[in-house]
């Protein structure tokens, strides 16, 4: 049994035990309290940073809008900009005269065979990295080896289908009988005695379509009408031709198009600027301004709705559907690879812009040779045959 003084003692240690804890959980208390006011001070903290990311992001977000809106009345300015010198070169009856002043020297730059060799194979390579993600873009120097003409090849060219539409129609108009003003410079046309149903596609034609069926180019973008594309090998859905293709009609009322096994409306170029000009507005089925496009067939879908030509003449519109293919295609586009085009017709020669970067394959100068990745002065022919060659891509 304890005495009083064993028990006071105890309720004494008792007490000093529980002073302790006491103070132990005042000082967990202390502590809880402060680390519960710096995590509200971190808070604070961090609503005060989203509110202002949120703020930079509203920031961002009208700027982006401001760019846009900026871009789309700058296109607008450029495509009215466009009507007007085309209407001043039509009224005035000079062309080519001004092409040559706007574009500056025609002279040819051909790279030597130790540069072509260097930077085909440099091609080679951006090939490889892009590969599946590569849109092509050609012009009327693809199809000089096919015996058509370009345009704008200067008088002393090497190449085998001599000067230019335009450098002739500018130095020697007593050669050309049958060219007009109301021709367009859509790098699209030749040699107006030119039988398009004898051309054949050259090794470029082919050389695309090896590429395209061994899944290293995924579109084509041509402004070319000579069909040559299709006719080497190329499917039609991996083809938007901007300008038209001379061996294809089409149905305005359900947009049907048809391939032909004989040219639809023109035989030769030089029947393209002999289309009678305003005939249009006499055409119950024709909406264009100017040219009436019907041929002598039929949709057999449509109620006999004449069926029309695909070329785009001077001062008309692009073929919408086939624009915007173009467009998201360019757009899509890891690398744009620019073939025998000057560059200088819009809205064509907009598109290569649009890819992520473009490499150009051209003899004259361009307005894509300062931005372009690599710029390689030789014949489409020569680059694109070595360029199979080390894919290892057969023809």
């Amino acid at each position: 049994m304890s005495t009083p003084a064993q028990t006071l003692s105890r309720a004494r240690e008792q007490l000093s035990d529980a002073k302790a804890q006491d103070e132990r959980s005042a000082e967990v208390l202390r502590s809880s309290q402060a680390t519960l006011a710096t995590l509200r001070s971190s808070i604070r903290d961090m609503n005060a940073r989203t509110a202002e990311r949120e703020e930079t992001l509203s920031a961002s977000a009208q700027l982006e809008a401001r760019w846009k809106d900026f871009q789309d009345r700058f296109d607008k300015v450029l495509t009215k900009l466009a009507d007007n010198v085309g209407k001043a070169m039509e009224k005035e009856g000079s062309a080519a005269a001004f092409a040559n002043a706007l574009e500056g020297s025609k002279d040819e730059k051909w790279d030597t065979k130790d540069v072509v060799e260097r930077k085909t194979r440099e091609l080679a390579e951006l090939c490889r990295r892009a590969s599946g993600r590569i849109v092509v873009f050609t012009g009327a120097g693809i199809s000089t080896a096919c015996g058509i003409p370009d345009y704008r090849s200067p008088m002393n060219t090497k190449l085998a289908s001599g000067p230019g539409v335009w450098t002739l129609k500018d130095d020697e108009k007593k050669k050309l009988e049958r060219i007009t003003e109301d021709e367009e410079d859509d790098e699209t046309r030749a040699s107006p005695d030119h039988d398009l149903a004898a051309a054949l596609p050259a090794r470029t034609h082919a050389a695309i379509a090896a590429l395209r069926d061994a899944g290293v180019v995924k579109h084509v973008i041509s402004q070319n009408i000579d069909g040559l594309h299709h006719r080497g090998g190329l499917p039609r859905e991996a083809l938007s031709e901007l300008h038209g293709n001379v061996w294809v009609d089409r149905c305005d009322r359900c947009g049907a198009e048809t391939v032909r096994d004989a040219l639809v409306q023109h035989t030769r170029l030089a029947d393209v600027p002999t289309l009678k000009k305003g005939a249009a507005k006499d055409c119950p089925h024709c909406s264009t301004p100017s040219f009436c496009h019907c041929t002598r067939r039929s949709c057999e879908c449509c109620d006999d709705v004449p069926l029309k030509d695909t070329i785009v003449n001077f001062g008309e519109s692009l073929h919408a559907p086939t624009l915007e293919r173009a467009q998201a295609e360019a757009e899509a586009a890891e690398l744009c690879l620019v073939l025998g085009s000057s560059c200088r017709v819009a809205p064509a020669a907009d598109l290569p812009r649009t890819s992520k970067s473009h490499v150009v394959v051209n003899l004259q100068p361009t307005p894509l040779d300062a931005s372009a990745g690599l710029r390689i002065g030789a014949r489409c022919d020569d680059v694109l045959g070595r360029l199979l060659e080390l894919l290892h891509v057969r023809p």
